[in-house]
């Protein structure tokens, strides 16, 4: 074999094997490798699944416990308005004579003398306020309730009072219509009555029970007979001041979707009819329970511990609440139990938090603790 050949013959062995190296690595994947990067990716696909759902399950609960926060805030901040202000009037009078009681009863919105702050416990259903139920509206068995009476902050001067012809003649009778019940006050006394009359260009309210249908007397003087019998000749001078009176009556009662919420019942007027009306406040609220701090109003002595609404010092039969119990509450302790929208809790239960406030009522220093 000549020289030249040789040279020829490994050219083309050097070319063949060059080919055969470039075909080689054109070849692609093997199926190891793919399954390799198919369990990598997989893996790494999980891993980012998973911090999302757990970032998710947390926003989930942070979103819930905000919710719960801001339910609690809101509940004890319009509660707390309504109960602090219990027995409150523009004067800060305690003798207060009531002639709402033209069918021989006082209903229980304007029974100011029964106590303007009534606690009411699980146990006890007021039917005649809101009853136990399962309804929408209607009242949790075993929750707690509180009845708040007091003068509303809408204030009218009286710059005149006829006591011959039941008229007062008012600065202004802005939002006064007629069979609103309202509580007239200076600092000797006060008088809860109906508007029978109102007169915008006058500016003149009548009471007359001619017009006024719960109005058992033209008189508003203190005290006020039961048989509404001659009671005595109130006169209201120049400088005193005229409110609506308010009612609220505050439960844990069931909303329309069947979960639990915090309500307020408020005497509203149908025609000459007083009826109540319920008010979804705050939804998520599960429980309320209510105890109360008393002072003697005689020796000036606060309790030593609280006392739920059944205690033997508010026993109904000697006045539990009223004037004629030497024990006044001067403060109560409110504990509202909230409860999560969704289920993000432990077991994939609801959250619940139990929170407490207490809450000092304004006008029960002086309230009832003298007589005229």
């Amino acid at each position: 074999m000549t020289r030249a050949n040789s040279s020829k013959q490994r050219g083309r062995f050097n070319a063949c094997h060059r080919n055969q190296r470039t075909a080689s690595s054109q070849a692609g994947l093997t199926l190891v490798e793919l399954l390799v990067a198919l369990v990598l990716g997989l893996v790494l696909i999980l891993g980012v699944l998973n911090i999302f759902v757990a970032n998710r399950e947390t926003f989930r609960v942070t979103e819930n416990l905000a919710r719960i926060q801001e339910n609690a805030r809101a509940g004890f901040d319009f509660m707390a308005r309504d109960v602090r202000e219990a027995g409150q009037n523009p004067c800060g009078t305690n003798i207060v004579a009531n002639v709402i009681r033209k069918t021989g009863a006082i209903p229980w919105w304007a029974d100011w003398n029964s106590g303007p702050i009534i606690g009411v416990d699980g146990s006890v259903d007021r039917t005649d306020i809101v009853a136990f139920g399962t309804t929408t509206n209607a009242r949790v068995a075993g929750t707690d309730a509180v009845l708040v009476i007091r003068a509303e902050q809408d204030e009218k001067a009286v710059i005149n009072h006829q006591a011959g012809t039941f008229e007062m003649t008012l600065k202004a009778v802005t939002g006064l219509v007629a069979d609103d019940v309202v509580l007239a006050c200076d600092m000797q006394g006060a008088a809860i009555f109906q508007l029978g009359t109102v007169s915008t260009g006058l500016s003149l309210i009548s009471y007359d029970p001619s017009f006024a249908t719960l109005n058992c007397s033209d008189q508003l003087g203190y005290p006020t007979p039961v048989n509404c019998a001659a009671p005595p000749v109130k006169v209201f001078p120049a400088g005193a001041v005229l409110s609506k009176l308010s009612a609220s009556f505050w439960y844990i009662g069931y909303s329309a979707n069947g979960t639990r919420s915090l309500y307020r019942t408020r005497i509203k007027k149908s025609g000459t009819v007083m009826t109540t009306e319920p008010e979804e406040m705050v939804t998520g609220v599960q429980d309320l329970q209510m105890t109360y701090l008393t002072k003697n109003v005689s020796t000036e002595a606060l309790a030593t511990d609280w006392v739920a609404a059944t205690d033997a010092v508010f026993d109904p039969g000697v006045g539990a609440w009223s004037e004629v119990n030497v024990s006044q509450v001067v403060a109560a302790r409110i504990v509202m139990t909230l409860q999560s929208e969704e289920n993000v809790g432990t077991n994939n239960l609801p959250i619940q938090r139990q929170l407490i406030h207490v809450v000092g009522l304004r006008s029960r220093d002086t309230l009832f603790s003298s007589t005229p």
